[in-house]
């Protein structure tokens, strides 16, 4: 829906569109670093963050060259784009199976995973009691209810 109301030419429009993706950017990078810093802990967040806006950075210098490239070498064909695109984005699906084979080995999956099933994480209870950005049940209903979940002997709160 955003990007059908950017083609509205009107300043007032384009004005509160500017003003809601500034909203949602801010929102978005407070979400990533929150979320990142519980499977992947403090000390290695900087390096699961850095890596992903490094290279999205570097697909961004690439973009115009490649899309000036296809409109005039190839004549607005952009069979050869999609397919160096494509080619590109091969090794990432890659480092993720490596990463999640070095992660079996070495146990550390299954146990933060059991972890936050059982809302023995902070960050999960602290998620948890504190609902969302709109407002959600108050934190004592919440830790009350995980509290009901572990004195119940279940294994998740949900």
């Amino acid at each position: 829906m955003k990007s059908g109301l950017q083609c509205v030419l009107e300043l007032f429009t384009q004005l509160a569109l500017v003003i809601a993706f500034a909203a949602w950017r801010a929102l978005w990078f407070g979400i990533i670093s929150t979320h990142s810093a519980e499977p992947f802990r403090l000390q290695s967040m900087g390096r699961v963050m850095g890596l992903p806006f490094l290279f999205s950075g570097l697909a961004n210098f690439v973009q115009a060259p490649l899309i000036f490239w296809t409109l005039d070498a190839q004549i607005g064909d952009f069979t050869w784009t999609l397919l160096i695109i494509l080619l590109v984005s091969v090794p990432l699906p890659l480092l993720f199976v490596a990463v999640q084979v070095k992660q079996r080995k070495m146990g550390t999956v299954v146990a933060r995973t059991a972890s936050i099933v059982r809302a023995e994480s902070m960050h999960m209870t602290h998620a948890l009691t504190h609902g969302t950005a709109c407002g959600g049940p108050e934190p004592h209903v919440l830790s009350a209810a995980v509290e009901r979940s572990r004195s119940a002997g279940r294994e998740g709160v949900i």
